[in-house]
Parts: structure tokens; sequence; C-alpha cells
């Protein structure tokens, strides 16, 4: 007598998965501020190149410059700050480990894909792992300050406080985004910030220490604009600095001759690349179309 579904099928996925966390897992480690005790638990991380850990800002915001990685097995190791962005609330540690590295997701991550978040909860139970989907896309997730962190992924995958800066990985062991929060006010929202911040972010980390964004010198509002029946976001000024060449009411269309969608393009325009250059910048004034020229201060 057959059985529905087969046996055998269900044996190959628990071996899918099980041989997945295998994979993954002594990748993933706990950080611990040495400040707060011996034993403390403040987040959570994962190799993404020999010697470098990647893990949340705000897991290593206001703690002493060194910590200690509890690896799988609980052997600690001492670690130290290489950078730290709050923007993206991402960070980089620096251990003399060689943690298998964890690859980022090249492709679009797909609505509904099944995923895995990877951390240490409560800082009491690492190598802890949790199942879910990919819940949103392009969500934007609040900060403290009032800003906002943009193209933001939603799980379902339990993240609690602890699981801060480990991996949300897909099927394949890739890194689809670094866990970053929860909404205590709901059930089943947590937030990874996208590999495609990763790459970008750790990088410039890795290398200088922190990231360096030039500024317009004008302060920007959004507002929404109905066009062809649908909503879009523009980018209008709201005030300007001394000697600034753009004016309140100004709604910006490109910034180096590279359109302005969203404040999400914006954040993302204004990089290393571009301080203290003088670069074109493409307004709409008064319902004419008008170009400026704006160098671009640290």
């Amino acid at each position: 007598m057959s059985s529905w579904p087969p046996r055998h099928a269900l044996r190959a996925l628990r071996d899918g998965f099980t041989d997945l966390v295998e994979h993954v897992a002594p990748s993933v480690v706990t950080v611990r501020n040495t400040d707060v005790s011996p034993a403390g638990g403040s987040g959570s991380g994962w190799a993404i190149a020999p010697g470098v850990i990647v893990t949340n800002a705000h897991v290593v915001t206001g703690t002493a410059p060194s910590f200690r990685l509890r690896l799988r097995g609980g052997d600690l190791v001492p670690a130290s700050l290489m950078g730290s962005d709050p923007a993206t609330d991402l960070a980089v540690l620096c251990a003399d480990i060689a943690l298998r590295p964890l690859p980022l997701r090249e492709t679009a991550v797909r609505l509904g894909e099944p995923c895995l978040a990877f951390g240490s909860p409560l800082g009491d139970y690492p190598e802890s792992v949790s199942q879910g989907v990919i819940s949103g896309l392009d969500r934007r997730l609040p900060r403290e300050d009032g800003r906002s962190i943009e193209h933001v992924l939603q799980t379902d995958a339990d993240i609690n406080p602890g699981n801060s800066g480990g991996p949300l990985v897909d099927l394949d062991g890739e890194v689809l985004g670094v866990n970053a929060a929860i909404r205590l006010d709901g059930r089943g929202l947590g937030f990874a910030i996208p590999a495609e911040t990763v790459r970008s972010i750790v990088s410039e980390l890795v290398e200088h220490g922190r990231v360096e964004r030039p500024k317009l010198g004008v302060a920007v509002e959004v507002v929404e604009h109905r066009e062809r029946g649908r909503t879009r976001e523009r980018l209008r000024v709201a005030s300007v600095g001394n000697g600034s060449p753009l004016q309140p009411g100004d709604v910006l269309l490109a910034i180096d001759q590279r359109p302005l969608a969203s404040r999400a393009d914006l954040f993302g325009l204004l990089r290393r690349p571009l301080l203290g250059r003088s670069v074109p910048v493409e307004v709409e004034r008064e319902g004419r179309t008008v170009t400026v020229e704006i160098r671009l201060g640290e």
C-alpha cells in the first residue's frame, strides 16, 4: 500500500534542509560585547570573507572597540571593529578565524521564496535557525533618528533580539540579507538589510572604515505625485543652505545625469565617488526643467 506523499520525498525534503543548515551554521557567530559580561550576548554575525564578519551597526553601537565571537561549539575568539554605517545598520568586525565565507545572492529575491534565518536569539540560544518565506520586498525600515533604510526585505521567519546581524539565506545557502529588526506591534514581521546593500556598504567599510556620503546642501522632502493613474514619489527641496543654486520648491529629477525616482535613488547616488565633484543637477522649477552645477561636499 502506497503512502501520500511518498516517504522518500519527505526524507529528501528533510535531508535537504538539514544539509543546508549544516552548511551554513559553521559560518555564523554570536557577537559578544566584552564590556557587558563574559556571558552577555549582544547579537549575531556571519563570515563574508576570511577573518571578516558582518553584523548590524546597532549590535556594536555604544560599545567597546573589542568584542568576542562565539563560534560553533562554544570557542570564543577576540574581534575588533573595522567599520560601521548606522545609515544602513551594517558593521564589519575582523578576527583571526577561518570560517567558510557565505556568498551574497546575485539574482533578484522573489516574493514568497523560502528562507532561513540564523543567529543567537536573546544571546542565549546560539546556532538557532528558523524557517519562513520572503513576505515583502522593497520595504522601508524606520530608524531611531527618523530616517529610513530603503529596499529592506520582509520575512515571517522568526527574528528575535540577538538574531540581529545573522544571515537570512535562501535554499542554495546564499545570503539574501542581514537580519535587522522586528515589529513589536505585530507578529511575523521581520526585516533584513538586502544583499545588494551589504555588497556595496561592506566593501567600503573594509577599505575605509566608514561610508562617506556627499551632501547636496539642501533639505529634501518627499511628496506624492499622481501620474497616469499611478502614485510615485517626488523629491522636493524644502530649504537650502547658503550659496546653493537650488531653490525651495525645486523638484529633483537627476544628479550627474542619473534619474531620481525615489529617496532610495538619492541615497544610492550620493556616495564616495561623487565627493568633492561638481555635478549637474536637473530640477523642475516653476514648470520648466533647469540644470545647475553643484559641488558636493562631505
